[in-house]
């Protein structure tokens, strides 16, 4: 799968690329680094980003990899390719794709993308991928800020709402490693119940900092799994094993 972007200059229709990536998080990831780097770039949706025309040479540095974009994370996991048009008349290159806005403390559906009628639901405090029913869950990264682009090496925490009127609900892994959820505010503190992993005393490499109820935003690509018989008739929890589950998708 290969994901399309535009990037245009604030004042000079010369300055105008397409971007091409892998994924829509891997262009939320050059966004990042690009104004990490010093680019005056808005990010108007998923699909569209504006620029200061006084730093295109810094696309230019980019696509070739020359300056400090060299030694930036995405810096090999995309490319710009140029309009020619400068009057605007040159036919648009993107097609019709999905492309979820990605930002920390909006809410989402939660879909399988290789069965899109497959969604997660809350159900007895357990998290179950069904065709029957859908549940909202607000999705922010742990420690940031409302409106933040949301990449994959974020810490987020996952957040259920349910009931009339609505209420949040933490969604942590327990013990069997399967998905729950507890009133957010229980404890008073928000404390909650289980061991710190689904295996007592160890963590998974390279993510020591995840607790029950914190995980990376990666974890949408291959870590949840459907358990159970019949995800027809809501008899499959949802379970976390990292690196052994299937893709799923934000839906706003």
């Amino acid at each position: 799968m290969v994901f399309y972007a535009y990037a245009a200059s604030d004042t000079d229709m010369n300055a105008r690329f397409v971007i091409t990536a892998p994924s829509v998080e891997v262009v939320d990831e050059w966004f990042l680094d690009a104004r990490a780097d010093g680019l005056e770039a808005t990010r108007h949706g998923p699909e569209l980003y504006t620029y200061k025309y006084s730093q295109a040479q810094w696309i230019y540095d980019w696509s070739i990899g020359s300056g400090t974009a060299a030694t930036k994370s995405s810096r090999n996991k995309i490319f710009f390719t140029r309009f020619n048009d400068a009057a605007g008349f040159q036919q648009s290159m993107i097609p019709n794709q999905f492309a979820p806005n990605h930002i920390s403390g909006n809410t989402f559906y939660i879909r399988s993308k290789s069965k899109p009628s497959v969604f997660w639901n809350v159900d007895e405090n357990f998290v179950y991928a069904t065709q029957l029913a859908r549940t909202r869950f607000k999705i922010s990264i742990q420690g940031g800020s409302k409106g933040d682009v949301m990449i994959p090496k974020h810490d987020i925490v996952l957040t259920a709402l349910l009931g009339n009127p609505l209420r949040e609900y933490t969604v942590y892994w327990s013990s069997e490693n399967a998905l729950k959820t507890e009133a957010a505010d229980v404890g008073g503190g928000g404390a909650l119940p289980g061991p710190g992993y689904p295996y007592p005393g160890q963590g998974y490499p390279g993510w020591p900092q995840m607790n029950i109820s914190t995980f990376k935003f990666e974890s949408f690509k291959n870590c949840f799994i459907p358990i159970g018989k019949d995800i027809e008739h809501n008899d499959a929890k949802l379970a976390f094993y990292k690196d052994a589950g299937e893709e799923w998708e934000l839906v706003s």
